[in-house]
């Protein structure tokens, strides 16, 4: 993210996207973080992609934490 451009939105939730896909929630959620220390705002998007992986794992827990956080920041 310093390669000398902005990553939007679109751009990044395509690259959280795959994230998810490709390596995991884990590594996903690391990703989202780094974003929001970035102090740039995830959309519904992003956070609809991590609901979704949780919930496909049946990780309630997981699911209301990232519900609490996205009530906090949206």
């Amino acid at each position: 993210m310093e390669a000398g451009f902005t990553i939007d939105k679109t751009l990044f939730n395509a690259f959280f996207r795959l994230c998810v896909r490709k390596e995991g929630v884990a590594r996903a959620e690391r990703r989202l973080q780094q974003l929001l220390e970035l102090r740039h705002a995830p959309d519904k998007t992003t956070f609809g992609i991590l609901l979704d992986a949780h919930a496909k794992k049946g990780d309630v827990t997981a699911c209301q934490k990232w519900l609490k956080r996205m009530e906090a920041i949206l």
